[in-house]
């Protein structure tokens, strides 16, 4: 159980994500998770604390966990459907990530998809579309 702290009229919030937004001055957005290194809830000290996407989180925890291919097909089309308002398919994804090991220029991809450096360095990254393989 996370140690909670009471903060303005009777409200709580957990310490480690409170003492991570003091750390970087701002409030953490609902995609921001706070992830404990020692994997000890108690242990809020900031080197134990990182600061990771929620996918990228899930993402970690899952790691070594044999998901059968009903699971596996169920999850990639709740991420699907979640893309309502994507500029770009899962097919362009596949190619961006295709592109990126072969070393394409970041600036080359902006143009041929037309879509932002920042979009690009997500999916490099694997903070958006990690759920998305490159063939």
């Amino acid at each position: 159980m996370y140690k909670k702290i009471r903060i303005n009229k009777g409200k709580t919030k957990d310490e480690h994500r409170l003492k991570v937004e003091e750390r970087i001055g701002r409030t953490l957005s609902f995609n921001e998770v706070v992830h404990h290194r020692d994997e000890n809830k108690t242990n809020n000290q900031d080197n134990n604390l990182t600061l990771m996407s929620r996918s990228k989180h899930t993402s970690m925890h899952m790691l070594g966990r044999k998901l059968s291919d009903a699971t596996k097909e169920k999850l990639r089309l709740i991420g699907m459907q979640k893309r309502t308002k994507a500029k770009l398919t899962i097919e362009q994804v596949t190619e961006i990530k295709k592109l990126l090991k072969q070393n394409t220029k970041v600036s080359e991809l902006c143009k041929k998809f037309n879509v932002c450096r920042s979009n690009i360095y997500q999916i490099k990254r694997g903070d958006i579309y990690d759920w998305v393989k490159a063939e």
